[in-house]
Parts: C-alpha cells; structure tokens; sequence
C-alpha cells in the first residue's frame, strides 16, 4: 500500500473539513448535521482511516508520528494496531486463551485444594455440525425467471424529488439503473443469519471476526458510535440476543459463515449476487415495495428508522413477501457480491435498515461501501445454489 499517497489524502480532506478532530469524531459516529461537502469528505475520512485502523481523533497524531517513514515502518505500525484490539475482547474464552500459560496452574493448585473432583470434568463436546436437517425449514426455494431490475430513469426522478434524503442517499438512488436479467432457481435464507446462527459458526471455528480485531459499533447513551470491544456479540447498551439479526460483520466475515456452511453440509452456499437479490425481493413485483407502492404502507411492514426505534429487531417479525421471504425490506442491510461503480474496492449492500429512511428500504435500493465497512445495521443472508457446477467437499 501507498501509506504516503494515503497520509496526504487524510491530510488534504481534514483540512477540507475545516474541523477539529473531536467535532469531526462527533459528527461521523453520531451522524450529526453537516453540509453536502462535509458529508462526502468525512464518508472518504472513514474509509481510509478503516484501512490504516485509526480512530478519527488519532488521524493527525498518526500523521505526524509517521512523517517522513517509509511504506515498510508505517506497515508494521499499521499491523501492530490491527492485533492490540484483540488483547482487549470482553470474551472470557479469549481473554483466557491468552493468559493461560499463569492462569492454568494456579487455578489447578487452588482447584486441588478447595474444590471437588468434579470441577475436573472433561471439557463439553464441540456443537455438532451443521446438517440439511437444521437448514430445511430456514431456507425457501426461490424459483427462477426474468426479473426487471433497478429503477426507471422516471420513477428515479420522482423517488428524489419525493424521498427526504441527503444529497449522498440521493446519488446512490441515481445508480439503480433499469435492466432485466434472467436468474435462475435457487434457495435463500428466509430470514437474516441470527446472532445465535452465527454463534454456532463461532463456537466450532473460534472464528474472530475484522471488528472483534478492530473496532466495531454499539449504542451508547441513545447514539450508535464506532469503538473498541464492539463487535457481533458486544452492541453495548443493546442486549446482542440470539433472535437478533448478527451485525457487525463485513462481507469477508459472511463469505467466511457461508464457505462454513458449505463445508458442514457439502452444499454451495454463498451470498446472492445482486440480481438474485433483487429478484427474490421482488418475489414477481413490479412495484417500490413488494407491497406496492405506497409508502405509509411499505414502512409499516419493515423496521425502519420510522418504526423501529433505532434499534435491531428480532427477525421474521414483519409481512413475508409473496414468496415466503421475511425482512427484506427494511431490518439489516445486506452483503451481496456486488461491486459499487466508479469505486476501487467498494462492494455493495441492499434492502435498507432500521436506522435508514424507508424509501432506502425499496427492493431496488442500493447501497456502496468499503470492503472492510461494519455498521451496527449490517448483515446478511445466504444463497444456497441449486444443483451446483462443482459439488463441495463435506469435512
């Protein structure tokens, strides 16, 4: 990487900003009010402090503390930072992992003291996989045929003129161009993956996710901001509950679920392209919503930031749509394999999300971010493909 290139480009947009550090911090996590300007730059300042690992109030101390050193000095600064937030997990297990080479003999010393013959049992049994079994009533065969996808140059118009968005949400509605594409037959998770889904993956992989490495997000005092210890199963003032949505996850974090999946059951699961997203959104609409067009209605039947009180709800509590699909307007933004136009390294997400306006939740909406992005309102669901070209191997 270009840390030189990088660090001028942090520069160059802080003094765009015209801001202090700690005001910008306030307005980037707690999304206060700035004009279009600000909103862009601070949306450049985010990703490329995500990629160097920084919070924003150590963006110039990190400029200056690497002044003048070359690519490979700034590099191994660069992967220092991205090991020291482990150390700093809330989770036992792996506060444990870590101290264990003090901890196991004094707890065995005063063990054999104080302490019975059954606290010597053997450890529990890893969770068994996972099976076709437990997957058969999760997910919903989607059938195949063509789909008019995007939004119409006129109805894109009329969405901007009538949806109460920023300038930002705006141009992402401008990129929602009209084709139609022809997708064939697959199955999809009917509901979001849950935290208690992705638990299970976590239990039997010991899998540490890019936020439980970095940083993550979580509400605290009524405002959702970006810290250390945040993380899938850390959402702080919110209870991360098993019925929840998991959030917090990067699309890296949910190939890695999927590819998971795939192994357990010797199936091809995968996130869904957008045109499979898109299509089984719809479920054979042709209208903004998979309930039509009106959007007192839309916004009554998905969590959104009307409904939804600024927090995560449990999943499948909302209409289904007319092919048995529950939340896909609305509760999480979701990981396909898109890529986001005009962006190196962008990927793309769909569906909207608690925190997000409802007319971001229309089945055609889209959303472009960095590859290494999580949100307290990110997520996603799986695909599972039908009679694949090249089987997998079950371990």
């Amino acid at each position: 990487m270009d840390y030189q290139d990088l660090k001028t480009d942090v520069r160059t947009l802080l003094q765009e900003l015209d801001l202090g550090t700690t005001d910008l911090e306030m307005r980037i996590d707690e999304g206060g009010e700035a004009d279009d300007r600000q909103t862009l730059v601070m949306a450049e300042v985010r990703e490329m402090l995500l990629v160097v690992s920084r919070t924003h109030n150590e963006a110039l101390e990190w400029l200056a503390a690497t002044e003048g050193q070359p690519d490979a000095a700034v590099d191994a600064r660069v992967e220092t930072s991205l090991t020291i937030p482990v150390e700093r997990r809330r989770d036992s297990r792996r506060w444990f992992a870590y101290s264990a080479a003090w901890v196991v003999p004094v707890v065995v010393v005063f063990a054999g003291v104080f302490v019975s013959g059954d606290a010597f049992k053997p450890a529990p049994a890893p969770p068994p996989p996972m099976t076709e079994t437990d997957l058969a009533g999760w997910l919903v065969r989607v059938p195949g045929g063509t789909t008019d996808l995007g939004t119409s140059p006129e109805d894109r118009e009329t969405v901007v003129t009538t949806a109460k968005v920023n300038e930002n949400n705006k141009k992402r509605i401008q990129q929602e161009l009209a084709s139609r594409q022809r997708v064939k037959s697959f199955y999809m998770g009917r509901t979001e993956v849950t935290v208690g889904q992705w638990k299970r993956f976590v239990d039997a992989t010991e899998y540490l996710t890019w936020a439980e490495r970095n940083r993550g997000m979580g509400r605290v005092d009524g405002h959702w901001v970006h810290k250390i210890g945040f993380s899938w199963d850390q959402l702080g003032d919110v209870l991360a509950a098993d019925v929840l949505p998991v959030v917090n996850v990067t699309r890296a974090d949910a190939q890695a679920f999927c590819q998971w999946l795939s192994d357990q059951t010797g199936d091809l699961y995968r996130l869904p392209t957008e045109a499979e997203w898109e299509h089984a959104a719809r479920a054979g609409t042709t209208t903004r919503w998979h309930s039509g067009d009106d959007l007192v209605t839309a916004t009554r039947q998905s969590w959104n930031a009307r409904t939804s009180g600024q927090v995560p709800h449990p999943v499948g509590q909302m209409t289904a749509n007319p092919w048995g699909l529950l939340d896909m307007s609305g509760s999480v933004w979701e990981w396909t394999t898109g890529t986001w136009p005009g962006k190196d390294g962008w990927v793309v997400m769909r569906g909207g999300s608690f925190r997000s306006d409802p007319w971001l939740s229309r089945s055609a909406s889209r959303a472009g971010v960095g590859e290494f992005f999580v949100g307290a309102a990110t997520g996603f669901r799986v695909v599972r493909e039908i009679n694949p070209a090249k089987k997998v191997a079950r371990r």
